[in-house]
């Protein structure tokens, strides 16, 4: 086996996609952030290697900091192998780590190794189930309607939005980028609300894109319209206009809320996958 970085990143997804088209839905985290950095042609100071092995992928290693470390595993590689490959490489290598994302099975062994190896704490930050859908359920929707976001609708969808990482504890953004990506959304028509006479009620957004699927996020309600089934409605609906286009839609969720899986899996997604995060100190 053989570590190999890669400073093309054209030529990194081209042959990483190999090992994540093999999970599509599993993988939508590596294979939409790398669509983007395609698209924009900017690696951003991208750490992006491959574990390889005879011209065969076994691994994929991105990140950009400074975000999480994203760990995909090829099915049937042996991945003790890998992960103590891996953490050779990496405590040599330029690159801070300050967290690792991935399969649940894959990235714990990594913090492991790279806490024994590194002498650094460990904690988990966030624990998810990651939920696929291919056909959505006629459920009975609540009163209002869909709505897709205005520029008018800025001010309160911010506030909404640093609500929702307050609530779910995801890596914070500073205004001037959360204002970047909400004007960006709204442009792109991807920010949708659930409006009741007028009222916003509930938020959703459609996020990062594969091939064949699009990931539903940021659905968040306000303490005080929850209960009333916005929630559903509007993920419900989300998720019926990506599948006008798209063969599947992915989401993630808060394993620890069973409400909120609840809610998912009565809509028709299906969990196929839990996904972990885990800060080292």
């Amino acid at each position: 086996m053989q570590w190999n970085y890669y400073s093309n990143i054209q030529e990194f997804a081209s042959k990483a996609n190999t090992i994540l088209f093999q999970q599509e839905a599993e993988n939508n985290l590596p294979l939409g952030l790398l669509n983007r950095l395609v698209k924009s042609n900017k690696e951003e100071n991208a750490l992006c290697a491959l574990i390889e092995r005879d011209n065969e992928v076994l691994a994929s290693f991105l990140m950009t900091p400074p975000h999480h470390l994203i760990i995909s595993v090829a099915e049937g590689a042996p991945t003790d192998k890998i992960i103590a490959l891996a953490v050779r490489e990496l405590i040599d290598s330029p690159y801070s780590i300050p967290s690792v994302i991935g399969d649940r099975v894959v990235a714990t062994k990594f913090a492991s190794e790279w806490a024994n190896t590194t002498g650094k704490n460990l904690s988990i930050s966030m624990e998810q189930g990651v939920y696929r859908l291919d056909k959505v359920n006629d459920i009975e929707e609540s009163e209002g309607e869909l709505t897709l976001a205005q520029t008018e609708d800025l001010e309160l969808l911010m506030d909404w939005l640093f609500a929702f990482i307050h609530d779910t504890g995801i890596m914070p953004v500073s205004k001037a980028k959360a204002e970047k990506m909400m004007i960006d959304k709204i442009a792109n028509k991807t920010m949708f609300m659930w409006k009741v006479n007028g009222k916003a009620v509930s938020m959703t957004a459609i996020g990062r894109e594969t091939t064949n699927g699009a990931v539903v996020n940021h659905v968040y309600t306000p303490d005080s319209e929850r209960g009333k089934g916005y929630a559903s409605s509007i993920v419900k609906k989300v998720s019926e206009i990506i599948l006008k286009d798209k063969e599947f839609c992915t989401l993630y969720t808060d394993l620890s809320n069973p409400t909120s899986n609840k809610i998912y899996m009565a809509i028709g997604y299906k969990p196929i996958a839990e996904s972990i995060v885990i800060e080292f100190s």
